[in-house]
């Protein structure tokens, strides 16, 4: 398993437990500290697996949304 398929893990996981309304600024706050830290934008659109961390990631590189991304 990649480093990116387990940041998408822990995503999927703390999301579940994360209230709908607070999803987003914690998926920002996530995708900042990773930008901080170095993150490659090829690994950051990775991340990019529903429309929460799609917005979130965004900001920071040029994402293409797929058919299949779920959207919560």
């Amino acid at each position: 398993m990649s480093n990116t398929e387990y940041l998408v893990l822990m995503w999927e996981t703390a999301r579940e437990y994360i209230p709908s309304k607070d999803r987003q600024a914690a998926a920002d706050h996530i995708v900042n500290e990773l930008v901080d830290l170095g993150i490659d934008d090829s690994d950051l659109e990775d991340l990019a697996v529903d429309k929460i961390m799609f917005n979130a990631i965004k900001e920071h590189v040029e994402v293409t949304k797929s058919d299949d991304d779920d959207e919560d």
